[in-house]
């Protein structure tokens, strides 16, 4: 006899996450450059590196955004709902 397999439709919960929580991820993470900018300028680094933090915060907000819309797109146009 065989056994009848069932099919299920995938879920992918990482996806459905990135589309409930993206906004805030993205902004945790372009928080971190700056933050780690500020730690070095406090054990005595260059002001530079907060130059640097700050843009580098900036520029990562950016690419987490596009990346967020991205499976957002995703998900509305290929996922079975």
């Amino acid at each position: 006899m065989q056994a009848q397999i069932e099919q299920v439709a995938p879920t992918f919960p990482a996806l459905h996450f990135i589309v409930k929580h993206g906004n805030v991820l993205a902004l945790l993470l372009a928080l971190c450059p700056p933050c780690g900018s500020l730690l070095l300028l406090a054990t005595g680094g260059s002001p530079v590196f907060l130059v640097a933090g700050v843009l580098g915060g900036m520029f990562l907000y950016l690419i987490m955004r596009s990346y967020v819309d991205l499976v957002r797109v995703i998900v509305d146009m290929l996922l079975p709902k």
